[in-house]
């Protein structure tokens, strides 16, 4: 898993540099970009490979990664906002324990007498 990762963020890398050598965006661009791409990685990767009990850390990550990067599109107090409400979410969802239904107890027919 490690090498996958590993793998996934020096291609994203790559992808933020070749934006800002073909000038698709300034370097302060390319570098929100690569931030931006490495935080849905983190997402990616936990939700696809990641055990059970890195799952959390991925996605807690990728969501403040990913959210702290739209401060170069829209307000930075909007953007800290967003941050906040998805890390309350990771938060809230790790502790949530997940439903098991209950076995019903097989029902008895009545005794007549």
């Amino acid at each position: 898993m490690r090498t996958s990762f590993g793998l996934g963020v020096v291609v994203i890398f790559f992808l933020a540099v070749l934006v800002w050598l073909l000038k698709l965006q300034n370097l302060v661009g390319a570098i929100d970009t690569f931030v931006l791409l490495f935080g849905v990685w983190g997402v990616v990767t936990g939700l696809l490979w990641a055990k059970r009990e890195d799952l959390y850390y991925f996605l807690g990550w990728g969501f403040l990664l990913s959210s702290l990067s739209s401060a170069y599109y829209i307000s930075l107090r909007y953007a800290l906002a967003l941050a906040i409400i998805l890390e309350i979410l990771v938060i809230v969802f790790s502790r949530a324990k997940p439903f098991k239904p209950q076995a019903s107890s097989p029902v008895k027919p009545a005794e007549t007498n």
